[in-house]
């Protein structure tokens, strides 16, 4: 191997270090779990009870209290 191709070699694998350094790691720990699954479960609510609620009342009336 030459000097040049050591060179480029060494180069190429610094920059690959780098790389390595600055990737992008996807992660979602235990408490950002939680909160996104909370709020998943909150947030589906009006779209379970709104029908419930509108057939038990057989109707419109519902929204009138």
């Amino acid at each position: 191997m030459t000097d040049s191709a050591r060179a480029d070699h060494r180069d190429s694998q610094l920059a690959a270090d780098r790389a390595d350094r600055h990737a992008f790691h996807r992660s979602v720990g235990l408490f950002p779990a939680t909160a996104i699954n909370m709020t998943q479960m909150v947030g589906i609510g009006p779209f379970i009870t709104i029908p419930l609620v509108v057939a038990t009342f057989s109707g419109p009336q519902a929204i009138m209290g």
